[in-house]
């Protein structure tokens, strides 16, 4: 199984480096809850990106499921992605650890969910 390679998106928030929430007010209440994100990456997203997000008390986690690259500019581009958890810490050393524990507890509960027929 490949790793997903997990983006802050903290870390993007320059001209031309920058990843945004499309409706920054949605409220997220369940997981698997699509959200939008536009934005400008000289490295196009992928599907299965994680992208982590500082909430208000917490660094939330989306799978990044579509991308749409723009032509004008080719560095822009909208994504949908879904809300598959909250890490209850704040930015630092081990969130992209937590993150990456959190990916795995989803895809291990996703699959049990079809296997005890």
């Amino acid at each position: 199984m490949i790793e997903p390679t997990i983006i802050p998106i903290w870390e993007h928030s320059r001209w031309g480096d920058s990843i945004f929430f499309f409706n920054p007010e949605q409220p997220l209440k369940t997981p698997g809850e699509t959200v939008e994100f536009h934005g400008f990456l000289r490295s196009p997203l992928q599907a299965g990106n994680i992208l982590l997000a500082e909430m208000d008390t917490s660094i939330a986690a989306f799978e990044v499921s579509a991308v749409k690259r723009m032509a004008d500019p080719p560095d822009q581009f909208f994504a949908k992605a879904s809300w598959i958890g909250s890490l209850r810490c704040s930015k630092g050393v081990a969130v992209e650890e937590m993150a990456k524990e959190l990916v795995a507890d989803t895809q291990t509960s996703t699959t049990k969910g079809g296997t005890d027929d």
